[in-house]
């Protein structure tokens, strides 16, 4: 898909090289004070909180979620969420925006995190979205033990 992309008159039918020209003109124009440029301010949003061990259990206890799909929710592995709620481990920033999310409105987060849009589909069970356990692998190969790969399960094709 083609993106629609409005250019000034002069800028209409030049080549690259050109379009580089006349950009660098505009930029010391502007510098200079000979033209004004169209600018949107956004106001910068403040840090994400820090989220002690309690408060990330009791975000996820109000979602009514196990440790393995709240964890699927937030893209982060179950250790990870495990570790958060014994207090071993902080959220990273990404995660601590997602997590005050959670915790401001659970039924929108869920319903974002879904991609439900506002149609009433129903949450998926833990079968269909939570990969098989990883098992640990038998034979020894040089003298350790591998963990066998995270195998996600599939829907049969019908």
């Amino acid at each position: 898909m083609k993106r629609s992309t409005r250019l000034p008159a002069r800028y209409q039918g030049a080549s690259a090289a050109d379009l580089i020209l006349l950009g660098l003109k505009d930029i010391l124009a502007y510098e200079r004070g000979q033209i004004s440029l169209r600018t949107t301010t956004y106001p910068i949003p403040s840090a994400a909180p820090a989220f002690n061990p309690s408060a990330v259990t009791r975000i996820r206890t109000r979602l009514h979620m196990s440790q393995a799909m709240f964890a699927l929710y937030l893209n982060v592995p179950t250790r990870t969420l495990q570790s958060w709620e014994h207090g071993s481990r902080q959220p990273k920033a990404g995660e601590a925006r997602l997590l005050q999310f959670a915790a401001a409105d659970p039924k929108l987060f869920a319903k974002i995190m879904l991609g439900l849009n506002g149609s009433q589909k129903p949450a998926p069970t833990p079968k269909q979205v939570l990969p098989k356990r990883a098992s640990r692998v038998g034979r020894k190969s040089g003298g350790t033990r591998k963990t066998a790969v995270r195998r996600i399960a599939r829907p049969k094709r019908g």
